[in-house]
């Protein structure tokens, strides 16, 4: 596959995202928060889902503020509980957010059947995941910085500027 073809659909929203962002908040209040709030998916022993309406989030590894991706809302995260808790999402411009606990989420997937199109989005998700995977796997690290280095070439200036080649640590 074509090295721009995979950061084009690294960049492309799911075609569900909106209308699965819409269903599951329908009865939330979103806050704004402001460029540098972090996020995390576990909170007083529950999983949550974050949603974003607006903005620009980082997705880190927690131990150690790795860089894992960059995401444009409409973005719903935490549907898969497994790993959250080593995850951060740090707002990278102001945002307009949502959290809600994932068994609350579940339960709204349920009452709503919504399954389809939650099925149809995580596929979408999955294969982004995947595409990540083999760039995080590159066989060699001047590869590796080659795919990092044209990602965030991909990203607009006002993001770009805010990235350092070694991780702050605040």
């Amino acid at each position: 596959m074509p090295l721009d073809s995979s950061f084009n659909q690294l960049k492309q929203p799911s075609p569900y995202a909106i209308a699965l962002l819409n269903a599951l908040t329908s009865e939330q209040d979103f806050k704004r928060y402001p460029r540098g709030s972090r996020f995390v998916f576990v909170q007083g022993g529950e999983h949550q889902c974050l949603f974003f309406r607006t903005g620009v989030v980082s997705i880190e590894n927690i131990e150690n503020s790795l860089l894992l991706g960059i995401a444009s809302a409409p973005v719903s995260l935490g549907f898969t509980s497994a790993l959250s808790d080593k995850l951060l999402i740090r707002a990278l411009e102001e945002c307009e957010a949502a959290t809600i606990p994932l068994d609350d989420v579940m339960e709204t997937i349920e009452r709503k059947h919504l399954w389809e199109i939650m099925a149809k989005h995580m596929i979408i998700v999955t294969n982004k995941l995947f595409i990540q995977n083999e760039m995080a796997t590159a066989p060699t690290a001047y590869d590796l910085l080659c795919y990092q280095l044209q990602a965030l070439s991909q990203e607009p200036e006002s993001i770009r500027s805010q990235m350092a080649a070694l991780p702050v640590y605040s």
